[in-house]
This record gives structure tokens, sequence and C-alpha cells, in this order.
């Protein structure tokens, strides 16, 4: 599923069962996918392919677990980006 603008401020419980409900929200800056339901496995082999496939490149990947499905996905998304953005700084001062 494509999380649009309009649904960061929901949980990511009521995303994963479609209930979807849209207001104006601000719009996310970098891309980001949300695996649930694959094994660790799958996720790495998943991974391998977006990199040797034509897959652009995605900054911000996250599993859904009991901790975060209660989260709103905005929540996610932000603590991934600050995640992010502390990895590109410390590999820029290398």
């Amino acid at each position: 599923m494509e999380i649009s603008d309009q649904m960061i401020h929901l949980r990511l419980q009521d995303l994963l069962n479609h209930k979807i409900s849209k207001r104006k929200n601000r719009p996310l800056a970098m891309p980001m996918v949300v695996f649930s339901g694959f094994t660790p496995d799958q996720i790495d082999t998943l991974l391998k392919n977006f990199k040797n496939g034509n897959v652009p490149f995605i900054p911000l990947k996250a599993t859904v677990t009991g901790s975060n499905l209660k989260w709103p996905f905005e929540r996610l998304y932000d603590d991934l980006f600050r995640e992010y953005q502390q990895i590109v700084q410390k590999a820029a001062k290398r």
C-alpha cells in the first residue's frame, strides 16, 4: 500500500487493517518502506533484490513490531528520518 501525505497521521495497525481516513498533512521528504508479515530471511532477500534490481533507493526502511504497531505512521517516519540523518552525518565525518 502506498501511504499518501494525507494518511501519515494513521496508526500502522489501522493502515494494515485498511482503516483509512485522510486529512491534510505535511509532505514526506523521503520515500519509506514498511515490511509486515515477512520473515527476516524474506526481508533480506527483498532488500538484496531492491539493491540489485531497478528499484530506486529507499532510504527509510522498517518492519512492523509489537512496539510500533500502534504508533502513527508519522512517528515511525520521523524516528527513521532522524536515524537516517544521523547515519549520513557520521558517514560524512569519516
